[in-house]
């Protein structure tokens, strides 16, 4: 079946607001919170970010160079929520590092008033900056480590690497997925639209050997795309459907049809928990390379919860006040410990030790 030639693996370019509008959209919901709600979320669990210091570091040239009223403002919008999500003002910093920097140095080369626009919503979606910068450098560079990069354009690669990053994929992921299409057994051309189906595919989550073997039997390059998503990591992933009910990459496609690969991709992940902190499938690999299946399989689910304006709700809820869009506004929405988990600073960074 063709099922796959709707969307072709192919996702949007920098021309496209699709998957900007979802950092945007996290931008500018922080000027309607009314931030005082929040306090008995994270009153005696989290020490609070201080407005005063996050205000000073806003102004500041190390910061984002906003003029000193407009720093206040922002703080005074947002340090509540950020201490709600557990982002401390060194977070933020990293994520400048990377941002600001040189993109032959390991940075992104982003213009301030980009910085200014995202980073907030970066922050509040628990992105790691060593991720982030890898992402961008298999995007942006023609040559990685001795290996063939993907030689986007500079807006194109600084896009999707905070889409990615922020989503909580692995950027090792990437290279390997383009690289399997462009070598044979598969050999598609390095063209832009060879490109945009190894994103598209690290989007979805890929298996590499899934994918080689469907395409020598079917050598339909949909179909086999297809398949390594319905298989990776034999099949383990799930991600919260229409309704907010958890299903695999496959029930996507048998319950939706000819768009389940656009749905899978802007899913949420299911995530489990270990120790009080929630991590993906993908993630309980990296934590348990030989007994992945086994400590994934024995770990509860997690709760998820997300800042919807000022109230922090479940998956449940977000479909109940959002309807079929509520995915998308979920992807915006500052990250908040589930339900199972300790509060996000009273730990070392979630993702730390997964991204060195």
């Amino acid at each position: 079946p063709n099922h796959l030639q709707q969307n072709g693996f192919v996702v949007p370019t920098c021309g496209s607001a699709a998957p900007r509008a979802l950092l945007q959209v996290g931008a500018m919901a922080r000027s309607s919170r009314c931030l005082s709600l929040l306090v008995t979320l994270c009153s005696g669990l989290v020490e609070a970010v201080d407005p005063k210091d996050l205000s000073a570091w806003f102004a500041s040239p190390d910061g984002l160079g906003m003029q000193p009223a407009a720093a206040a403002a922002l703080a005074k919008d947002n340090a509540e929520a950020l201490t709600a999500s557990g982002v401390t003002i060194a977070q933020l910093a990293g994520l400048k590092v990377v941002m600001a920097g040189m993109v032959n140095h390991d940075g992104m080369g982003m213009k301030l008033e980009q910085i200014q626009a995202t980073i907030l919503t970066l922050a509040e979606q628990h992105t790691s900056p060593e991720n982030l910068s890898s992402y961008f450098q298999v995007l942006y560079q023609a040559y990685i480590r001795g290996r063939a990069g993907m030689f986007l354009p500079l807006k194109d690669a600084q896009m999707h690497a905070m889409q990615l990053a922020a989503r909580r994929l692995r950027s090792e992921d990437l290279l390997p997925l383009y690289e399997t299409l462009i070598k044979p057994p598969v050999s598609l051309s390095i063209d832009p639209v060879t490109k945009q189906r190894a994103i598209g595919l690290a989007y979805a989550g890929g298996n590499l050997i899934k994918l080689i073997n469907a395409f020598q039997e079917t050598r339909d390059i949909d179909q086999a795309s297809a398949q390594a998503v319905f298989w990776n990591l034999d099949g383990a992933p799930q991600r919260y459907g229409v309704d907010g009910k958890p299903m695999k990459a496959e029930q996507f496609f048998k319950s939706i049809g000819g768009s389940w690969l656009s749905n899978w991709t802007n899913a949420p992940q299911e995530m489990r928990v270990v120790n009080g902190k929630a991590y993906t499938v993908r993630e309980f690999v990296q934590l348990f390379p030989s007994t992945w299946e086994v400590e994934f399989n024995q770990a509860p689910v997690a709760t998820q919860k997300r800042l919807n304006g000022t109230k922090p709700l479940g998956v449940a809820d977000f479909v109940k006040a959002h309807g079929e869009s509520w995915s998308a506004a979920w992807q915006a929405a500052p990250e908040l410990p589930c339900d199972e988990c300790a509060p996000f600073v009273l730990h070392d960074d979630r993702t730390s030790n997964l991204f060195v």
